[in-house]
């Protein structure tokens, strides 16, 4: 099980993932009750979309996920010339920007900002791990990136 999102203003709520069941959890505080949904395929990494639902990077891409409905629709494939790639750790930095690295066993992974035209943000390796962020926002090594505006809306 791996923590995705946590408490905010918007809801005191924590969700987790169990990524090889695959299922996401949402503690409530207040009401002391757990729920749990199942989406159709294995994911890496979440993030609550202001507009309702999960952005799932999931192993056929990134996805929207309506938890209530069960409705999941992949949107966007960054790397469909590498089947074998999966997605895997994500983040969303301050700004609202999904971050998602790759990983792939015989090809290389990278980290990616997934935008209209997305671009790689790193060079390929062979396992993207550990998408984190700071109090300030992302990691050191990711604020040189160039800005563009990807989000979680």
């Amino acid at each position: 099980m791996s923590p995705s999102a946590s408490p905010t203003a918007r809801s005191p709520a924590s969700y987790w993932a169990d990524i090889f069941r695959p299922a996401i959890h949402r503690y409530d505080p207040k009401s002391g009750e757990t729920k749990t949904w199942h989406p159709p395929e294995k994911l890496g990494s979440f993030a609550l979309r202001e507009a309702g639902g999960l952005l799932l990077a999931a192993r056929s891409g990134l996805a929207f996920f309506d938890p209530q409905s069960g409705v999941f629709e992949i949107v966007y494939n960054p790397e469909p010339d590498l089947p074998g790639n999966i997605l895997n750790d994500g983040k969303c930095d301050r700004k609202g920007r999904f971050w998602v690295g790759s990983m792939g066993f015989l090809t290389a992974g990278c980290l990616r900002r997934p935008t209209t035209s997305p671009a790689r943000q790193t060079a390929p390796r062979s396992m993207r791990k550990g998408v984190f962020g700071t109090c300030s926002g992302m990691a050191r090594a990711l604020r040189a990136t160039p800005p563009t505006d990807v989000s979680t809306k």
